[in-house]
């Protein structure tokens, strides 16, 4: 990671289209983001809830979404480097209190944490 680690600003999130979720034989559909990087533009599923706060980061080929749901206690990140997912990390409530101790840190504090048991 040789980049400062950014705020994404252009990003959008919606929900998949139902022929996605048909073909997943999911029964509700999945969140997607859409965002552009120095190679393109990507489109990845994410496995926020429509509930969660999420904050968007890059840093250099990677982008790091975080979604943290305060009412449920928990919090999870994903990395993608362009088209690829790279991996993620999901703290339920327990796991998180145990991880942070119950402090509250901001995202981008957050996500460098998280990702050091993903990269």
């Amino acid at each position: 990671m040789d980049k400062a680690m950014r705020k994404l600003k252009k990003y959008s999130i919606r929900i998949e289209p139902i022929e996605d979720m048909l073909n997943a034989r999911r029964f509700s559909p999945c969140l997607q983001i859409t965002f552009r990087d120095n190679t393109g533009e990507y489109t990845h599923k994410i496995q926020a809830g429509r509930d969660d706060d999420i904050y968007v980061y890059q840093q250099g080929d990677q982008t790091f979404v975080l979604n943290k749901n305060k009412n449920l206690g928990y919090v999870g990140l994903e990395v993608f480097c362009n088209s690829e997912w790279v991996g993620n990390i999901f703290l339920n409530e327990f796991r998180f209190e145990e991880e942070f101790n119950g402090n509250e840190f901001s995202a981008i504090t957050l996500i460098r944490r998280l990702s050091e048991y993903i990269l």
